[in-house]
């Protein structure tokens, strides 16, 4: 099985340690400032190309130096890049400010990759795919209510199976953007904080419940430290969570998109639900290890191999 990343391709600027009080000075010196490439789609399917997954990255970036630097920055992290886009608008740009306990804060440029529509996407990459995985909704404003559905509708139309995650701050509003889409969704992984959010309810458990009334068949909440929780086929199962991997994070700058990297990774594996998400709790655990959204992985089988079998 193979998988379709759609979504952001950002260039990461990023600064550590950074704190409140930087501001408040004229000169502070810090450890870190490096240039990466990040967004949750090329986030994705770099760490897919690193777990030894096949996928195709579709993205947008500018005709200029920081879009020239993403094209580089991909084809040495083994991505193709003719499905990568160049036009006119700027490259998408992000600050990535980080404390010295790994957390993360953003500033960022909208740019070329917010302007994906979905349309550039023909039938026939469709149809050459077996999962499509949208990533950055909520920072997508070219990929509108209509567009996003109608891409759904025809990967559906290719028998595709589809995975959805969520980006920036979302509200209520959003779920009207979502709600003809939803039932469309096989596997849906927002964090809690993005569910709860979108959802309007207090617990991941209530978001959940609701996403799957709504028609999705997998709900997948992220918890960051906690680890996740899932509520499977449109509600008729359990309810279960899932605890996290203790390791010390130098950065959690991506995390969420390695755990869905690890779980399409490993579904397209063969394995079953529930070991896909031990398999994308150890890949999330994986990258909070070391600086930046791409680090190096393993080949997915040896996160596979390290887990008990009882999960």
């Amino acid at each position: 099985m193979n998988v379709l990343c759609v979504g952001l391709m950002v260039c990461d600027i990023m600064a550590k340690p950074f704190s409140a009080g930087i501001l408040e000075k004229d000169h502070t010196k810090v450890n870190c400032i490096d240039m990466r490439v990040g967004g949750d789609a090329f986030n994705v399917a770099a760490n897919l190309t690193a777990l030894g997954t096949d996928n195709t990255l579709c993205s947008r970036v500018g005709r200029d130096h920081m879009g020239s630097f993403a094209l580089k920055f991909a084809a040495a992290a083994g991505i193709g890049t003719e499905h990568i886009l160049a036009g006119e608008k700027p490259t998408s740009v992000s600050l990535v400010m980080l404390e010295e306990n790994g957390e993360r804060h953003f500033a960022s440029q909208d740019g070329a990759s917010q302007f994906i529509t979905g349309e550039e996407i023909s039938d026939a990459l469709l149809g050459e795919h077996d999962i499509l995985y949208i990533g950055s909704l909520g920072d997508l404003p070219g990929l509108d209510r209509e567009r996003l559905h109608a891409l759904l509708k025809r990967a559906k139309e290719h028998g595709m199976l589809t995975a959805m995650d969520i980006t920036g701050e979302p509200g209520p509003e959003a779920m009207d953007y979502l709600l003809p889409s939803l039932p469309m969704v096989d596997f849906f992984l927002p964090s809690d904080y993005e569910a709860m959010k979108i959802a309007d309810c207090s617990t991941p458990r209530e978001a959940a419940q609701k996403f799957a009334d709504l028609g999705v068949k997998h709900v997948i909440v992220k918890q960051g430290a906690k680890g996740c929780s899932y509520l499977p086929k449109e509600g008729c199962g359990e309810y279960r969570s899932y605890p996290a991997f203790r390791t010390k994070a130098v950065d959690t700058t991506g995390a969420g998109d390695a755990f869905v990297a690890g779980f399409l990774s490993a579904y397209c594996g063969g394995f079953s639900t529930e070991e896909c998400i031990a398999v994308a709790l150890r890949v999330g655990a994986e990258c909070v290890k070391s600086l930046g959204a791409n680090v190096a992985l393993k080949r997915m089988d040896e996160y596979a191999g390290q887990l008990e079998p009882a999960g």
